[in-house]
């Protein structure tokens, strides 16, 4: 049999039109061909922001002098860190550091003018959050780069400070809740989270997506099942799975990848409990809006999937982002189960610190159910 290579100009305009007639036949198909690139683009743009500045960062001047207070005006006037709260104890600063309100604290000792007047050597305490061991690392950098600067102006005379001796003050940079710097400790929890986002939703909405394109699930429109009836019998199943996923990733990261678990396991299962709910009723609300298997895989992984690494505090905490960043990063149920998951991983922090965390994905989940519920229709489209 003799395959024909012969190409007609014709025949093959007439197999492109019909092409460009399917295309445009189905909207969504078109957005998508059209729009998904530059809507990655701009997304990557603009949430994957690496630079450093603006650490949000505590200050417990114990001195109070004019030099320990001029300390702290070369430390507020950089573009590395932003003073946001000074203290007047140490506890509440740890407090705060802990909960990631703030993600450096500077402590400058009692006596650290006299001792500088007298000749004798002081020490200047940084503590930095190293929940992210890159950013970390470069935030210790900067912290050292500020003191030598504040030094050589200091001796210059650049403060127009009384005379003093010329005494040594040396710095002590210390990171926190992550002191080995291991990339683990940082990255494992952003993907349990990520992951836990994206494939619900995903698994959800197919579930349905699946049935329209083989019409099956026209016997379910004409039953006497009711609509939420059909919406929680279609979630609960693929919650289930999620919750068994989630045992096995948290069980992967505490004893293959090592990560250190230092709070309540119960909290942790509580809230991944809340977060899935949330995140299946992504996938339903998705399977409202998509007929295909194709487009429901292309817009989960675009409304779920990229907003987790890039707005939620992934690679760089929303609180050393920018505006547009750390408001859309709040609409985003990610935001929440990520700060409870590296919070109670590395940090130890509880249910006292964790309750407003707890109460947005709880609403969340509330709020994401319902306009899901209501989005969904018993009916042909």
């Amino acid at each position: 049999m003799r395959i024909s290579t012969d190409i007609s100009g014709r025949r093959l305009w007439a197999i492109v039109r019909r092409e460009f007639n399917e295309i445009i036949r189905d909207p969504l198909y078109m957005t998508l061909a059209l729009l998904v690139p530059a809507f990655i683009l701009v997304t990557f743009g603009f949430g994957l922001v690496l630079d450093i500045e603006h650490v949000p960062t505590g200050v417990l001047d114990r001195d109070d002098t004019r030099l320990s207070r001029t300390y702290v005006d070369a430390v507020a006037a950089s573009e590395s860190f932003d003073v946001v709260q000074r203290y007047s104890d140490f506890p509440t600063m740890e407090e705060d550091l802990r909960a990631g309100r703030i993600r450096a604290a500077v402590i400058v000792p009692q006596g650290f003018e006299r001792d500088y007047h007298h000749g004798r050597q002081g020490e200047v305490q940084f503590i930095i959050d190293g929940v992210i061991p890159v950013r970390a690392e470069i935030t210790r950098t900067f912290a050292e780069s500020i003191h030598q600067q504040f030094l050589g102006s200091l001796n210059e005379g650049r403060w127009h400070l009384p005379h003093l001796g010329r005494g040594s003050v040396d710095i002590s940079a210390r990171i926190e809740f992550n002191s080995e710097l291991r990339s683990a400790n940082f990255i494992v929890p952003g993907l349990i989270a990520t992951t836990l986002m994206y494939y619900p939703a995903l698994l959800t909405t197919l579930s349905i997506v699946r049935e329209k394109e083989s019409q099956t699930i026209l016997s379910l429109y004409c039953s006497p099942i009711s609509k939420a009836e059909l919406l929680l019998g279609k979630l609960l199943p693929y919650l289930m799975i999620s919750l068994v996923n989630a045992v096995v990733l948290m069980g992967l990261a505490l004893y293959v990848f090592e990560v250190p678990f230092r709070g309540s396991l119960a909290l942790v299962a509580f809230a991944t409990v809340l977060y899935l709910f949330a995140t299946c009723s992504v996938g339903m609300l998705i399977s409202v809006l998509v007929n295909t298997q194709v487009a429901a895989i292309l817009v989960t992984m675009v409304t779920t999937l990229l907003p987790s690494f890039l707005y939620t505090g992934f690679f760089t905490p929303l609180s050393a982002s920018k505006w547009s960043i750390w408001l859309i990063g709040r609409f985003l149920p990610t935001t929440y189960y990520l700060d409870i998951l590296r919070g109670v991983f590395l940090k130890g922090t509880g249910w006292s610190m964790n309750w407003p965390t707890l109460t947005t994905l709880a609403v969340y989940s509330i709020v994401l159910y319902w306009i899901s519920f209501k989005c969904f229709s018993k009916r042909i489209r």
